[in-house]
């Protein structure tokens, strides 16, 4: 079994372990397995390989040595590597003082031979460390000497996680004599390093509270393809200490927050912070005691919508101080804080903001909301750069409010978003560029879990948002660019494992950064990367299971979107059966599988369901309008059979969602997530069905008065029973007993309410009392009948255009 070292801690001294079951026998004749170049996450910049396939034999006695402490860490994940997989023990070889050379200070390396490091080693060690950018690394395996250097720790640990990566083509056997395991790596030569400086996905805690084990795991799987941050978005998930009573009581404490933020730093991924400053407060001032200062009183909280605190209230910047102060306490070795901005949809509502305005406006209303919003977060960026840490902000409300932009403080770090097909590259390059000249140093952030569609992610556009955001941004330019974002909202909900694919594109791009325009063939590019190096299937398999994105791009746009729900579901199917396929060949990951097939199957039913209410709308529209026939009571019958089903099939997947929800959230956030995925469309779904049951009902009653009508109006002569209305009645009887056999139309509604109202005014006094009572039924029965259908006709097109709840699930 192989298992990838980043997964164990300090020398596997925790004895915890995410095992990877990959099986490598150890008895198979050696293979020509450099013939093809090794698929590797992200691409290094370049590789070449060795035509004769050579290899570096590792063995016990081989010496190793580095020169510098601190990358014994990383060390230990080498050793670890091969320790497990192939009970190899490798141990470091101490360098003799009189060996020790100054040029050693240069950078960080780890040198393996059978001999003392040569003399050439030192100027290899000195120029690489002076030539490569401070995250590169090179990778030497030659037949007699194996090392790695970079310019940092973390560029080492970049080289120590490419080694891991070329599992496939490490080969072991025993030695005959002492019966040792022989472990042989190809020879390559990888020089290495990233187009952008930070490469940061972003954890949002504020919907869905994940276990500490959980989001260990997710650290350490970030940081196996070379992710070197992580913005923490807490909110209320956090051991505040100045203001305990904004912590949530799923919040994890002082010592789990500390051994989660000391993880991040052992596998050199910087823990970002990002604390709300302005918008997105609803979790402060839904409480009692900081309500008053919600900026638009007349809003409260709900679990929907968003809050914003008043810029002016004297009590606004101490708390945020205090949030500030708590937070970097907690993230003392990150450079950065994000201060959010983003989203202040009630600004300039309170009075004394509505007065600012208008004086600092002049008239403007833009304008003096402008120089509001500039003076604000201007006053939160001198509190975070007063404790020595760089802030970060997200743009929309500088483009929104541009008028006072060269006011804001400049040291402020500029997140650019946007996660739509809505604009074109170069349209982001141009309103990057807005910042960039004014003297901003700008980070692109796209999105992993977007577009609130909460089965799975809309991939039919994430793969092309992360490309083209990259593409606009360029690779660094020092004092310009400061990195990418991957964001991941959790008020999407969808699994972090269904998001695994779009980071994995994120590590690639933002490692190398295209320079051309986005095609499905990037796409193919990172489902090989994702077979080899997170699933760990064998290269000969990937071909059968090269289309496992394309399927995702293909059946995950919105269904409310989509032209043709037919061909939608269709292609659901169909990932459903491949990525259900291909679980036969991975040797890791099934978790993921298993959240992303029913990410596709809860696709699957919100697809049936708007096939049906859809196509039950169409009936209705077309019936309405005189267009169409409407459902005959064997019709109704079926379709409420239908519904019925998927109300049962609401029921299993409740349960299933349970199932694979809870190995990872806790039971309150598990109860949540039972109440927006299924609730709301189980009951919209009961409510449809009720309708139809008593549309049917009426109807039914309808023809069955219809058919007395009949029974005693047509032998009637023209004195015994007013001839138009005696015509009309008999009429609409008529054709109400044959649509009810299949053999005509459904009156319109209008129709219906038209003979009401001319049985209405029938004159009583000459016709035979039972008649009357027949007439005064059958006058009921259609009254009843044509509300219950234009209640039906009514209330589906409505909900139609208020579906946004179908998403949810």
């Amino acid at each position: 079994m192989l298992y990838p070292a980043i997964f164990m801690e300090k020398a596997l001294l925790s004895g915890y372990l995410v095992f990877y079951h990959i099986i490598l026998k150890s008895n198979k004749p050696p293979r020509n397995i450099m013939n093809k170049e090794p698929v590797l996450l992200p691409t290094p910049k370049s590789i070449t390989t060795d035509p004769g396939d050579g290899k570096f034999l590792l063995s016990e006695e081989r010496d190793i040595y580095v020169n510098k402490a601190k990358v014994q860490d990383h060390v230990i994940d080498f050793f670890g590597f091969f320790w497990k997989n192939f009970k190899l023990h490798l141990r470091i070889t101490a360098i003799r003082d009189r060996e020790y050379k100054q040029e050693y200070e240069k950078g960080f390396f780890m040198y393996i031979s059978g001999k003392s490091i040569p003399d050439s080693f030192t100027s290899t060690l000195v120029d690489v460390a002076e030539s490569l950018p401070l995250e590169g690394y090179d990778l030497t395996i030659t037949p007699d000497e194996m090392y790695i250097i970079s310019p940092s720790i973390r560029g080492f640990f970049n080289g120590v996680l490419t080694v891991q990566q070329l599992w496939e083509d490490i080969e072991v056997k025993k030695d005959r004599t002492t019966g040792k395991p022989l472990v042989s790596l190809p020879c390559l030569h990888v020089v290495d390093y990233p187009d952008l400086d930070l490469r940061m996905v972003h954890v949002d805690l504020k919907q869905q509270m994940h276990s500490l084990e959980y989001l260990k795991d997710h650290v350490r799987m970030l940081a196996r393809y070379k992710i070197n941050a992580i913005l923490w978005e807490w909110e209320d998930k956090f051991p505040y200490k100045t203001r305990p009573e904004l912590q949530h009581k799923l919040a994890f404490n002082r010592a789990e927050t500390v051994e989660l933020m000391n993880l991040c730093t052992m596998y050199g991924i910087e823990s970002i912070p990002l604390v709300q400053t302005y918008g997105h407060l609803e979790f402060v001032v839904k409480l009692d005691k900081y309500k008053h200062l919600n900026e638009d009183q007349s809003k409260q909280y709900s679990p929907d919508s968003t809050l914003d605190v008043c810029a002016l209230h004297e009590d606004t910047m101490p708390l945020l101080r205090d949030m500030i102060s708590d937070m970097i306490s907690y993230h003392p070795k990150s450079r950065f804080l994000h201060i959010g901005g983003d989203e202040v949809y009630t600004i300039g509502t309170c009075d004394r903001c509505k007065q600012y305005i208008k004086e600092h406006g002049h008239g403007d209303d833009e304008k003096g909301k402008s120089k509001l919003y500039i003076q604000h977060m201007n006053k939160v960026i001198k509190i975070v750069k007063g404790f020595g840490k760089i802030p970060m902000i997200w743009h929309d409300y500088l483009l929104k409010y541009p008028e006072y932009v060269d006011e804001l403080d400049k040291d402020t770090i500029i997140v650019y978003w946007r996660y739509g097909k809505d604009k074109q590259p170069n349209d982001f390059k141009k309103e990057m560029n807005f910042f960039k000249d004014k003297g901003f140093q700008v980070l692109a952030a796209s999105s992993v879990r977007s577009d609130f569609q909460y089965a799975i992610p809309n991939y039919s556009m994430r793969f092309q948002n992360i490309h083209e955001l990259h593409l606009a941004l360029g690779t660094s330019e020092r004092g310009k660019n400061t990195g990418a974002l991957a964001t991941s909202w959790a008020v999407c909900r969808s699994p972090m494992e269904t998001t695994v694919p779009g980071i994995l594109h994120f590590a690639e791009s933002c490692w190398n950064v295209k320079k051309v325009p986005f095609t499905l063939a990037t796409v193919d590019f990172t489902t090989k990367q994702m077979l080899s190096q997170y699933f760990y299937m064998p290269r000969k398999l990937w071909e059968k299971h090269g289309a496992l994105l394309r399927n995702l791009v293909s059946c995950t746009v919105p269904p409310q979107k989509a032209n043709d729900l037919g061909i939608i579901a269709g292609e659901i199917r169909s990932a459903i059966d491949a990525w259900q396929g291909m679980r036969r060949d991975i040797q890791a990951g099934d978790y993921t599988v298993e959240n992303i097939v029913h990410g596709l199957k809860l696709q699957e039913m919100k697809v049936d369901m708007l096939m049906v209410l859809n196509e039950l709308v169409r009936i209705l529209d077309e019936y309405g309008s005189g267009a169409g026939k409407f459902l005959s009571i064997d019709g109704l019958r079926d379709k409420c059979r239908v519904i019925d089903e998927l109300i049962e099939k609401f029921e299993l997947f409740q349960y299933r969602t349970r199932e694979v929800y809870e190995k990872v959230i806790y039971d309150a956030e598990l109860l949540m997530e039972w109440k927006y995925r299924f609730q709301e469309p189980r009951e919209y779904l009961e409510s449809v069905r009720d309708r139809l049951v008593n549309a049917r009902l009426s109807l039914e009653m309808l023809v069955e008065k219809s058919q007395a009508v009949q029974d005693n109006l047509v032998h009637l002569d023209d004195k015994s029973f007013p001839r138009d209305l005696r015509h009309h009645v008999l009429e609409i009887a008529g054709n109400l007993v044959k649509w009810e056999s299949g053999n005509d139309s459904l009156p319109p509604v209008e129709s219906l309410e038209e003979c009401v109202t001319m049985v209405d005014t029938m004159e009583t006094a000459s016709i035979d009392g039972a008649l009357v009572e027949i007439m005064s039924e059958f006058q009921d029965a259609l009254s009843e009948a044509a509300e219950k259908l234009d209640h039906l006709i009514f209330s589906l097109a409505m909900e139609k255009l208020q579906q946004g709840f179908i998403r949810r699930f």
